[in-house]
């Protein structure tokens, strides 16, 4: 089964500590926790445990990843929900449940799928494309 303390500390590894970009939309944010997301917390006080707390409560258990298998695809489902949101997660998941049983069809399928969002996102809103070799370094380095 896979283990939230472990995607979580990869997680950190992605997410930083502390940034406040002009551009970026979640505001002030800190381990990957913005201020926009959460507008009740005081973010510059947030502490790593906090947060850790936040990942499996809203992420982690929402999507039952404890129960998956493999470690590889909960990272990934985890690490996408966080960057992407719980609505686009679940949408990706019953869009590539029929490869769940074969692990590199899911992690290909599912990285194309990702990256799609992304190149969406800045079409959308070319204010975003700043962020965007982010985004992509970001997934394709996963696992």
């Amino acid at each position: 089964m896979a283990n939230f303390q472990s995607a979580f500390e990869k997680l950190m590894l992605l997410e930083g500590e502390q940034s406040n970009h002009p551009k970026d939309r979640g505001g002030l944010t800190k381990y990957g926790i913005s201020k926009t997301a959460y507008p009740h917390l005081d973010i510059q006080n947030l502490t790593q445990k906090q947060a850790a707390d936040l990942y499996q409560k809203d992420y982690w258990r929402p999507l039952a990843l404890d129960l998956e298998e493999s470690q590889a695809k909960a990272e990934l489902i985890f690490q996408t929900a966080v960057n992407c949101g719980l609505a686009a997660t679940k949408q990706f998941l019953s869009m590539v449940l029929p490869q769940l049983e074969k692990e590199e069809s899911f992690l290909l399928q599912w990285k194309l799928l990702v990256i799609l969002r992304y190149v969406s996102i800045t079409n959308r809103n070319p204010s975003q494309k700043i962020f965007l070799l982010g985004w992509l370094n970001r997934i394709l380095k996963n696992n």
